[in-house]
């Protein structure tokens, strides 16, 4: 990444912050850092306290988030747009777009954060990994319990859940910066859904990574490298 960019990356749901140590001088934030942002208040309070953090400065201020991480950035962006110029999202959903589908993945989430507080962590990453979602590939290294507080993981499904966020898609539309937007081909849901959104930018673009699904940037990270590469390539010339 260039030095006249501030680049700030968001890991998803059971990352760490060193899972994007493959990139150079990015600021890898901890979305499980008790001290700062717990997700007790929500995905948009989150959201506005995440931006008083970030400096405005000279430099240009690009935000990436992943997955979850690429939801809180959705916030970020909705919340203070004239903070940054531009935003990497990967694999995020921009939010259900009825009542019934909500509730229902609250209850999932529901689930699954009751699992978390009682079950074998063993088993229960196993169960985790072999999602559709994840196109029964999992790439990332084995996560360690002893890494994370039980106790957060289940606040973070349920306050951070999909089911209490809004359709974002009418907003995201009207962002004025250039957006890259994610997906992997095996991650059929979220092409389709990629496929719909519409941005106000010329140079926004949706990327589809081929051979890869969920985890797009550590199934591809050469491909993805080089897209951000590109990307940023772009944002040289026009910022």
């Amino acid at each position: 990444m260039q030095e006249e960019f501030q680049g700030h990356v968001l890991h998803g749901f059971l990352g760490v912050p060193d899972d994007w140590a493959f990139l150079e001088k990015w600021n890898r934030i901890d979305l499980f850092d008790e001290k700062s942002f717990l997700p007790r208040k929500g995905l948009l309070p989150w959201a506005r306290a995440f931006n008083s953090s970030v400096a405005d400065s000279d430099q240009k201020n690009i935000i990436m988030g992943y997955s979850l991480g690429g939801r809180l950035a959705l916030h970020a962006l909705v919340d203070r747009p004239g903070l940054w110029d531009a935003a990497v999202i990967i694999s995020a959903h921009p939010g259900l777009k009825n009542q019934e589908e909500k509730e229902e993945r609250l209850r999932s989430d529901e689930k699954w954060a009751n699992r978390f507080l009682t079950e074998s962590w063993g088993s229960l990453m196993e169960e985790w990994n072999a999602q559709s979602v994840f196109s029964g590939k999992s790439l990332l290294p084995l996560r360690d319990e002893k890494n994370y507080s039980r106790t957060t993981l289940a606040e973070v499904l349920t306050g951070w859940s999909l089911g209490r966020q809004e359709d974002l898609r009418s907003k995201i539309e009207k962002l004025s910066i250039p957006v890259l937007w994610v997906v992997g081909e095996w991650d059929r849901k979220f092409v389709s859904i990629a496929k719909e959104l519409k941005f106000s930018h010329p140079n926004s673009k949706v990327w589809i990574a081929s051979e890869a699904g969920h985890r797009v940037p550590w199934q591809q990270t050469n491909a993805f490298s080089q897209e951000l590469k590109t990307f940023f390539i772009m944002l040289r010339e026009i910022l």
